[in-house]
């Protein structure tokens, strides 16, 4: 018997010849189109329910001047929509949870006001300077429990600064102030004269004070003055009036800032205030 081994690369066809004691073996080539790459399939980012769904922005013929109206209307209007990562049904601003108990990521269109008080119309919310304490703290508690439960850090961490910022009206007010677009910086030098001449003497007056008598008096002073400047405030946003708002909000600043020094004061202790 004789064996001929034919190489594994070159795929040929064989004729066998036998003549005598020798063979002859002669090979076609067969002639195979080139190996081609595996076609690539398109990678898939995994979505996560609770990744936070990017805003909107919608173009027209007049989105080339902004101001702040169309601002805080963006941010608390009704243009976005909203649907259940789970069972894809239509929800408000204000949800956390489905109407089937799956927590949702947190909306880049909600306020603070759209969860923790929603009983606010959304037009109303850039000027909702007036809070009920008691409700805002009600429905914190019940929202910080729930998502404690499920470990929604994302829903827990918003829901815990806007109740911070919501129940202090200081952070409330500016809060307010930042749906509009407008901020109040801390270097800011454009302050009332006025106001800076009472605060300086305050200040004086606590510094010179050597009984609590003498302190009781600058707090009773300064109180007076942090209760007219928070109805001016409520006032000033009923009204819509955003400069005043915002001058009002500073005064409260500086009401507050002398409030703590008062009720930090000590004998000889140098007075500071950081506004």
């Amino acid at each position: 018997m004789i064996r001929i081994r034919i190489p594994r690369r070159s795929a040929a066809r064989c004729r066998l010849t036998v003549g005598g004691t020798r063979a002859k073996c002669t090979t076609t080539p067969i002639n195979r189109p080139p190996r081609l790459p595996p076609p690539t399939r398109p990678f898939a980012i995994p979505t996560s329910p609770f990744r936070r769904p990017a805003s909107t922005t919608t173009t027209s013929s007049s989105s080339s001047s902004s101001s702040s109206s169309s601002s805080a209307t963006h941010k608390t209007g009704t243009s976005g929509s909203r649907r259940c990562w789970h069972c894809n049904e239509p929800l408000p601003r204000s949800a956390v949870f489905c109407s089937k108990g799956k927590i949702q990521p947190t909306f880049s269109e909600s306020t603070y006001h759209d969860v923790l008080l929603p009983e606010i119309a959304a037009e109303d919310v850039p000027f909702a300077f007036d809070v009920d304490n008691r409700a805002l703290r009600a429905r914190f508690l019940s929202l910080q429990t729930k998502t404690e439960k499920l470990c929604a850090d994302q829903q827990s961490s918003f829901i815990n600064k806007g109740y911070q910022t919501l129940r202090d009206p200081l952070p409330r007010a500016n809060y307010l102030l930042s749906l509009h677009g407008q901020t109040i910086e801390e270097h800011d030098n454009d302050a009332d004269p006025e106001l800076l001449m009472d605060v300086m003497e305050a200040r004086e007056s606590l510094e010179e004070a050597t009984r609590e008598s003498e302190v009781q008096s600058v707090k009773e002073q300064n109180d007076a003055r942090l209760n007219e400047t928070l109805n001016a405030l409520s006032q000033a946003f009923r009204a819509k009036d955003l400069p005043a708002a915002k001058r009002l909000t500073t005064q409260l600043r500086y009401w507050r800032n002398i409030k703590k020094a008062a009720d930090e004061w000590a004998p000889g202790r140098r007075v500071e205030l950081h506004h």
